[in-house]
């Protein structure tokens, strides 16, 4: 008995884990990946952006795309960090909380980073182009993005 509360406090971390891991795919997943690549050639097409828009918009998309990439590599070590340190503590420890904070901290700049870039194709779209750009960008954050292309009826 004494050893299953021993287990309890790392099993509960664990779970702690797992939803960590949870929240990172859902609050990331429509700006990464393929599904990403999807949602954004989705959202392109629901602006109806001119070819002298796709020509201006392509060189702020590559910055994004090297930006983007540079912190889901930070993200990435930042989860084996917490693995790492999962194995070496065995227990929930400071050095756990410590690396899931620096899973936080990475989500957020990659939250910054997608944000900011939705904001800097202001200069490119026309009003009514970014206030849909920013409807599709308030709908995926509210429901997830497989729910805003179910928008095609509103």
């Amino acid at each position: 008995m004494k050893s299953l509360a021993r287990l309890l406090p790392f099993l509960g971390l664990v779970v702690v884990v797992a939803a960590v891991s949870a929240g990172i795919c859902l609050w990331v997943a429509p700006f990464v990946s393929l599904k990403e690549r999807r949602t954004h050639d989705w959202v392109h097409s629901k602006l109806n952006l001119t070819a002298d828009q796709e020509r201006a918009l392509k060189p702020i998309e590559e910055q994004y795309a090297t930006e983007r990439a540079r912190l889901e590599q930070h993200l990435h070590m930042a989860n084996v960090q917490l693995a790492d340190v999962i194995q070496r503590d065995k227990q929930d420890s400071e050095n756990v909380h410590r690396a899931i904070e620096e899973i936080h901290s990475r989500m957020g700049d990659l939250q910054k980073v997608t944000i900011g870039h939705i904001f800097e194709m202001r200069k490119v779209l026309t009003p009514e182009q970014y206030d849909e750009l920013l409807r599709l960008t308030a709908n995926a954050l509210r429901e997830g993005d497989e729910s805003s292309h179910d928008d095609e009826h509103r």
